[in-house]
């Protein structure tokens, strides 16, 4: 497949080129192809004019669109948002839950999980952005700092809970967010790091990511607590900092991104 008379970003900036796709990777980009005359007539063509090439987004953090939202919608709905990602550049998605009741909750991982298996067994509707998983957005969160979340189901830490999800999802849970001040925090993170990655979210520590390692914990410089020493991100209005030790003399200073 040739995508032809598009414009390409390359060496910071965009430029009139041609790419040649194979095997669903591009093989080959050639930078204004007006001037070398190539043709290519073995080749389907897709014609590009007054149109950016550029790899498709994954939008790590979406609660929906259409109307329609993750926590709430059927497996069709499900596919129905994923048309629209697609069509709008965005190629991945977690689909991202909101703190409900639990029979919600269960509920919805169940539709993602029924979404996810239709899209791998190419049902109808299953073109569209692919749905790599499951960001679990509550419901284990201060209520001091809850935001848009519905008080009335914030959660304490559960491991039984995230269990039962993970089994109805078949395993898809590829992010949670929690309150790391939760009682519990340390253990609960100690026991599902390797399963998924954790995210800092909803609480009264820090909101910075100048935060430092010490024997018992990580703690903000203004006193916020944030309990564990294994591998961390936080979510900074939409940017993921991966928290990592390094050396930093009488403490480890905790940064990445």
């Amino acid at each position: 497949m040739l995508l032809k008379n598009g414009s390409v970003f390359l060496d910071k900036k965009f430029v009139p080129a041609d790419l040649l796709v194979k095997d669903g990777k591009i093989s080959a980009v050639w930078e204004y192809p007006e001037k070398t005359g190539r043709s290519y007539p073995e080749e389907e063509i897709i014609d590009c004019a007054g149109n950016m090439i550029w790899p498709g987004l994954f939008d790590l953090h979406t609660h929906g669109c259409l109307g329609y939202d993750f926590t709430k919608s059927s497996p069709d709905e499900i596919l129905k948002m994923c048309l629209f990602y697609a069509a709008h550049g965005v190629t991945s998605v977690l689909a991202t839950t909101m703190t409900n009741a639990d029979v919600q909750y269960a509920r919805s991982m169940g539709y993602i999980r029924q979404a996810m298996d239709m899209q791998k067994n190419g049902k109808d509707g299953s073109v569209g952005a692919g749905l790599r998983g499951i960001y679990m957005e509550g419901p284990f969160f201060s209520p001091a700092k809850k935001g848009a979340h519905d008080e009335k189901y914030l959660r304490p830490l559960s491991q039984s809970l995230i269990d039962e999800y993970q089994k109805l999802s078949n395993n898809a849970i590829r992010l949670l967010a929690l309150d790391p001040s939760l009682p519990g925090a340390t253990e609960f993170i100690r026991d599902n790091i390797e399963k998924f990655t954790i995210s800092i979210a909803h609480t009264d520590c820090s909101d910075t990511a100048n935060l430092f390692f010490k024997p018992d914990g990580f703690s903000g410089k203004d006193g916020g607590s944030i309990k564990g020493c294994f591998q961390w991100y936080m979510e900074i209005h939409g940017v993921f900092y991966r928290i990592e030790k390094r050396d930093c003399g009488a403490g480890e200073r905790a940064v990445g991104k």
